[in-house]
């Protein structure tokens, strides 16, 4: 849940992110019906990529959070305003809820201009950081490969 919520927030700022210039996709780890329900429920304007082996995972650095990381209690607080927030539709997991997620600007040079390896499913970089790091790459083409 707290992933969509991320990409719903992305989705809320599109006109920003559209006037970069930038191509912008998801990935996710779930069978390709649950991305194309996703898909349907949401609008999402870009692609979404589906990775099931989960290479990219692996390749980013994005790594399987422990219990504590992922369901411990000083959590909780955000899963709920997350919740009540959106009056976000609470569904059964249907997959991994200990694969963590993450963040990448990467510039047309290939190079990483931004790397966010989340420690939890609520730690995600705010819209700015993702702006100012979008700037970034444009501006200087320069970065970790």
């Amino acid at each position: 849940m707290p992933c969509r919520d991320h990409l719903l927030q992305l989705q809320e700022h599109r006109s920003e992110f559209e006037a970069t210039g930038v191509e912008i996709a998801a990935l996710t780890f779930e069978a390709p019906h649950f991305a194309e329900r996703y898909l349907e429920e949401t609008g999402w304007p870009w692609p979404l990529l589906v990775d099931q082996d989960r290479r990219a995972y692996r390749d980013y650095g994005l790594i399987q959070g422990s219990r504590w990381a992922v369901l411990g209690p000083h959590l909780w607080p955000g899963y709920l305003k997350l919740i009540f927030s959106r009056a976000a539709k609470v569904e059964k997991p249907h997959d991994d809820i200990y694969q963590l997620g993450g963040n990448f600007v990467i510039d047309a040079e290939g190079h990483i201009v931004l790397a966010h390896r989340s420690r939890s499913p609520l730690d995600r970089p705010t819209v700015d950081v993702l702006l100012e790091a979008l700037e970034q790459a444009g501006e200087s083409g320069t970065g970790e490969r």
